[in-house]
């Protein structure tokens, strides 16, 4: 369980070559409390590659407010899944999930990013829906470590997540849809 201010794991890397089409999902089940403590515009990184500057890829949320729950009787945090790049300067290079997803407890959300190189286009899967339609997209090559749980932005490690990832995958190579995603990744929870 990763607290959202200095929890993470890393690994020496790059463990991708962003020269060549890959895959890369993760399971996240965020902690709808924590996370519905950060501000507004908050973002936190799920997996990705350190860049020499910032992320070179990543998959990520970002909290875009809040909601009642009347069952909890809380607030839980609602935001936005991306894949791409967070840049330097807080723009985003990335695919959107299509919709505000509300957080609530034990809700685990497959996430899987696919970059074609022959394309040069990203997509975003949620579980095994693509989100957002594929974006065309210039591969930054990652020179450094590969994180859970924390981002590289701006040269400095920071966007810590608030929660628990499994379930990490990376393969050589885009996956083709929604049909490959599905019998190859798999649902979280399901």
């Amino acid at each position: 369980m990763l607290d959202g201010t200095d929890d993470a794991a890393t690994t020496a890397g790059p463990v991708i070559d962003e020269s060549g089409s890959f895959t890369a999902t993760a399971a996240v089940e965020l902690d709808s409390a924590a996370m519905a403590a950060k501000a507004d515009g908050y973002v936190a990184q799920v997996i990705g590659q350190r860049g020499t500057d910032g992320a070179s890829w990543g998959l990520w949320f970002e909290k875009t407010g809040t909601e009642f729950d009347p069952e909890t009787e809380t607030e839980l945090p609602v935001g936005k899944w991306y894949f791409g790049r967070l840049n330097a300067d807080g723009s985003w290079t990335a695919v959107v999930s299509d919709e505000a997803v509300s957080v609530s407890g034990n809700s685990v959300t497959q996430l899987t990013g696919v970059f074609d190189a022959y394309t040069d286009t990203i997509g975003l899967y949620i579980g095994a829906n693509q989100n957002g339609s594929d974006l065309a997209y210039t591969a930054v090559a990652g020179s450094a470590d590969f994180a859970v749980g924390k981002g590289f932005v701006d040269s400095a490690w920071a966007h810590y997540l608030a929660g628990r990832v499994t379930d990490v995958r990376i393969w050589a190579g885009a996956m083709s849809g929604q049909q490959q995603i599905s019998d190859t990744v798999g649902i979280a929870g399901a």
